[in-house]
């Protein structure tokens, strides 16, 4: 005698073929979501980029691939950089650069910064100075003539800046580590420049940085 089958749930179709849509936050949420982590999570240490994305969670991630109009949400992870980069260009958050204590930039919310590095924040911060990336590229083109290939001493943008030496260094950083770098670095033979100029040159780790060519 067959088995007799059991009827069939209408709606059991159904249920298994409809999803819950995934939540993805507007453009509005995305820097409350943003600031919001860099409050509460960043305090004492900063954000790496990775830590961000990870602890923005991936409603925020969803929400930024949409803005950035990518494709999958694990795209937005790698371009968190551009959307960092914007808010360090509107003073909205300061980013912490690499030392030979850790290997990657930090990024801090303002307030939380203002306590950890006041030296950033008094007239010899780049930002109180004035001192910008068009401030930066106006002192390279105005000399860039001077040298073959463009590639322009480090120390002599520097002093035609007359910038402080921490905030001009943090500068240069900024805009040689993000994701499309603004300004090229690079070494050169120690022998090449005296002890005066080495000290307006940028190290990086055990490495002298003497020339900058802008991209």
């Amino acid at each position: 005698m067959a088995e007799k089958r059991k009827p069939r749930n209408p709606g059991s179709a159904t249920k298994r073929s409809w999803q819950p849509l995934k939540k993805t936050l507007d453009e509005n949420e995305l820097f409350e979501r943003f600031f919001e982590t860099l409050r509460s999570r960043a305090r004492r240490q900063g954000l790496t980029y990775g830590e961000l994305a990870k602890n923005c969670g991936a409603a925020w991630r969803r929400g930024l691939a949409k803005k950035q109009k990518l494709m999958k949400e694990e795209a937005a992870a790698t371009d968190v950089q551009a959307f960092v980069y914007d808010r360090w260009k509107a003073g909205q958050i300061f980013i912490e650069p690499p030392s030979r204590r850790q290997k990657a930039c930090r990024v801090w919310h303002v307030e939380v910064a203002r306590a950890e590095f006041p030296h950033a924040f008094t007239p010899t911060g780049y930002q109180a100075l004035g001192l910008t990336e068009q401030s930066l590229k106006s002192a390279y083109e105005k000399l860039a003539p001077e040298y073959i290939g463009g590639f322009v001493p480090i120390y002599r943008v520097r002093r035609d800046l007359q910038a402080p030496r921490p905030a001009f260094d943090q500068l240069l950083r900024n805009l040689n580590e993000r994701p499309d770098p603004v300004i090229e670095l690079f070494p050169s033979d120690p022998r090449d420049v005296t002890e005066d100029q080495k000290e307006d040159c940028l190290v990086r780790g055990d490495t002298l940085l003497v020339r900058m060519k802008w991209r």
